[in-house]
């Protein structure tokens, strides 16, 4: 359970590290907008768990959760859950986020033995693409390579013309096939 004096988004943002002590790339190196989401959610055996409803919030009369009840659903924007994650130095008086969180009391949540599962509430972390910074990167990288291909053309073959032909085409080709990929995850 968090203490008081700090807040949800500087606990989460200390737990996430985009830079692992390995130096290998993973998912936590691309560039990430992460999205929050309050949910209910059931507990399974072997801490398997399933979301049930997004979004959602412990009912008002439920004693093994404490927050501070809130007419709006989520309690807390995913705007300024966003910002405060990306900025936790500015939640000292944001302390809304943590008394809006459900949090529970006295015992870690556990599969009840007679139902074989259990419902508990909280929020999720999802963490997507920043698409603009890929694509900024993405153009970068074939506007260079295509920059350095034609250059290497022109001097080499005595091209001019041929050597910004083939890298407008490279260019061309790059932001279809990017596009396209994008297209089918979104």
């Amino acid at each position: 359970m968090l203490p008081p004096s700090q807040s949800l988004a500087s606990a989460s943002s200390a737990t996430y590290d985009p830079y692992p002590a390995n130096g290998r790339p993973n998912s936590t190196t691309i560039p990430c907008n992460p999205e929050n989401k309050w949910l209910m959610f059931e507990l399974h055996p072997r801490d398997l768990v399933d979301v049930r409803k997004v979004p959602d919030m412990p009912p008002k009369g439920k004693d093994d959760y404490s927050f501070q009840p809130c007419d709006l659903l989520p309690p807390v924007g995913e705007n300024l859950m966003t910002h405060l994650f990306h900025h936790p130095h500015e939640t000292n008086e944001m302390a809304i986020t943590y008394l809006r969180s459900p949090k529970k009391r006295k015992q870690k949540l556990e599969v009840c033995p007679q139902m074989g599962t259990n419902v508990g509430w909280g929020i999720h972390l999802v963490e997507g693409w920043a698409i603009t910074k890929i694509w900024i990167l993405a153009l970068a990288i074939y506007l260079a390579s295509s920059l350095i291909f034609a250059i290497a053309w022109a001097v080499l073959e005595h091209d001019l013309q041929g050597a910004f032909g083939v890298s407008a085409y490279f260019v061309a080709l790059a932001g279809l096939g990017i596009g396209t990929i994008q297209a089918h995850i979104a």
